[in-house]
């Protein structure tokens, strides 16, 4: 949804954690002039931005152009276009040393995180909020490019998984661009989504696990082998999860909780013992 904010007044709001009203005013670049109080913004392209920003790990994005009131736009050539409908933004990146990230780079990641809108500048990038995929490029005015991987030769990261593949993982990440790992509080899940080339490509049970990549997969396990409550199991290595020995009595025990690896055992309502899920199998 758009919205109309005026300078005067909001200026200073906070629209997402790294970007603030006046950054998308209407204004002469030489002169640092206002063109109108007015200030269109779409709701959903300060959050683009700062997908841009985490998955970049961007010290600061530069809006160089962002809402552009009808008189300004054409004055400078414009074609009352997404600006104009405070639906697009033209950037400028800066990596952690303060250092522009090339606008190539910037293009992959936008591609990456799955926006519609790009378009690639000699040291700037136009993103906007557009519904529809539109790649291009304002150094020669080329059009319809299908990938900017393609465009500009860079080999695309791999995937060695595809979707419904059931996987072990040793880290789990919040995001598909974060890059704090944490400990997984399930450690077996099934990959529901991909999205090619970003940093942590897969979305494990839709969400309810996280994200993980390449490095934090231990392994592909076979569907029909992972535990759940309510499965009957058999115990391989009489140990509890707290490292005692315990006796069998019976062949086949209830999953009646599940805690990352550890396991809690029983026959109906009685719990036997807790035990690590690589002790047991499922039957």
């Amino acid at each position: 949804m758009v919205k109309e904010y005026s300078y005067e007044k909001d200026k200073n709001l906070f629209l997402t954690p790294h970007f603030q009203v006046w950054e998308f005013r209407s204004f002469w670049d030489e002169q640092d002039r206002l063109t109108t109080d007015t200030i269109l913004i779409d709701e959903k392209l300060p959050e683009l931005l700062e997908q841009i920003f985490a998955k970049l790990n961007c010290s600061i994005i530069k809006i160089t152009s962002g809402y552009r009131s009808n008189d300004f736009d054409e004055a400078i050539g414009g074609f009352l276009g997404y600006h104009s409908k405070g639906m697009a933004a033209d950037i400028m990146c800066y990596d952690s040393g303060n250092n522009l990230i090339s606008s190539k780079d910037v293009c992959i990641a936008a591609e990456d995180l799955g926006i519609l809108g790009i378009g690639y500048g000699s040291n700037y990038n136009h993103i906007d909020t557009r519904d529809w995929k539109s790649y291009f490029d304002e150094t020669n005015g080329q059009v319809n490019i299908d990938s900017f991987y393609n465009y500009f030769g860079i080999k695309k990261p791999e995937t060695n998984y595809k979707i419904g593949d059931t996987v072990e993982i040793n880290g789990v990440y919040i995001s598909s661009v974060d890059e704090n790992m944490i400990d997984p509080l399930i450690t077996t899940g099934t990959i529901t989504k991909i999205l090619d080339g970003a940093r942590n490509p897969y979305l494990l049970n839709d969400g309810n696990i996280g994200w993980v990549n390449n490095a934090c997969i231990v392994r592909k396990v076979d569907a029909t082998k992972v535990i759940n409550v309510g499965d009957k199991v058999k115990v391989i290595n009489a140990i509890q999860y707290n490292g005692e020995p315990f006796v069998l009595y019976y062949d086949t025990y209830d999953v009646l909780e599940i805690n990352g690896d550890r396991v809690v055992i029983g026959i109906g309502d009685t719990v036997t013992c807790a035990i690590n899920i690589s002790n047991i199998e499922k039957i």
